[in-house]
């Protein structure tokens, strides 16, 4: 279960950008997204678990102009019983580009504690990642940058800018890497194609469908059986809507379940949404 929600986002909701100026992308200071994490297996069957909320927001680092993006992952009330996690992560992206500027990761999980800080030097093309467990010593670790490794939540919101259904065909492929702690992870995800699907507590909305999977360095696929599905909704804001997920006890999904500060009109849903903004 360490770090269970989060990476769970992050395998599926990553992706590559191009450099552009935050302000012709898909969302803006102001918007806040929620999730709600259920897992099924045999003996239990869609129990929802835990809260994930993403927030974005206007803030310089080091004089660069920025947007602070900030996640908590919460395991729900009655969940804590049998687990607890609080996990807490902020990226600082930069509006002339979009590219990360700093990290910063607390996670909670039972007795489990780490921390991780990243910063990015982009004219180096390198990257300082410290992490240390508990109250421990920091490890300084230099990681070596290309423009499709990133933190995990600013790959989450490149892929909103990232304008797949023109940028990617039906079936295409593409790798990007995933900076975890003091090293680098590998994903594939492949564009499967525009969808409609019917989401709990949604409704029947217009999607685009994305598989991912883990990779070796070199891209290699690992074995079958551990494939993720993501669904983005098919307008402007391209916003996560749902994912499924395998995990070794069963099977863990996440659903849009609360938003509001959307940069442009949800277009993307049919016949009217059952899921109505929250209050500004």
């Amino acid at each position: 279960m360490k770090r269970f929600l989060f990476i769970m986002l992050s395998l599926c909701f990553a992706s590559v950008a191009a450099a552009q100026p935050l302000s012709t992308g898909a969302f803006a200071p102001g918007e806040s997204l929620t999730y709600t994490i259920a897992f099924r297996s045999k003996v239990l069957v869609g129990a929802n678990l835990g809260e994930v909320t993403t927030q974005v927001s206007s803030e310089s680092v080091d004089g660069t102009p920025a947007w602070r993006i900030s996640a908590r992952a919460v395991t729900l009330k009655m969940a804590r019983v049998l687990f607890k996690l609080d996990d807490r992560l902020t990226t600082w992206l930069a509006t002339a580009d979009g590219q990360p500027i700093q990290f910063a990761q607390d996670i909670s999980e039972g007795n489990y504690r780490t921390a991780s800080r990243y910063y990015y030097d982009w004219e180096s093309g390198s990257a300082l990642a410290r992490f240390r467990k508990y109250e421990g010593e920091w490890k300084d670790t230099p990681i070596e940058l290309t423009p499709s490794v990133k933190d995990f939540v600013a790959h989450f919101y490149s892929l909103r800018n990232s304008n797949i259904t023109r940028t990617m065909r039906s079936g295409e492929s593409r790798k990007i890497g995933v900076i975890l702690n003091d090293t680098v992870r590998y994903i594939n995800y492949q564009y499967l194609g525009p969808e409609e699907k019917e989401i709990t507590g949604i409704g029947k909305v217009r999607t685009i469908k994305l598989a991912c999977q883990l990779a070796l360095p070199e891209g290699e696929k690992l074995e079958d059986g551990n494939t993720f599905y993501v669904w983005l909704s098919n307008d402007r804001n391209y916003i996560p809507l749902y994912l499924e997920t395998p995990t070794r006890f069963g099977v863990a999904k996440a659903r849009l379940s609360g938003y509001s500060g959307l940069k442009y009109p949800w277009e993307s849903v049919l016949l009217g949404s059952k899921l109505k903004p929250d209050k500004e």
